[in-house]
């Protein structure tokens, strides 16, 4: 509480200003993912989809 009350004194707008909020309408940006990266996620993904493929034709 030390903390507070030495920032407070300080400063006078402490605690009072505002936060920006985030932007939670940009969840997913592809541009902040590798090349490399991209290209493993579709190698995975391919081969779960072959699996699956794989396995209804087995039945």
């Amino acid at each position: 509480m030390g903390e507070a009350k030495r920032r407070k004194a300080q400063d006078p707008s402490y605690g009072k200003v505002k936060q920006k909020r985030s932007d939670k309408k940009k969840r997913f940006d592809i541009s902040k993912i590798s090349r490399t990266e991209l290209i493993i996620w579709a190698v995975l993904l391919g081969m779960v989809l072959s699996t699956f493929i794989w396995s209804y034709q087995i039945q």
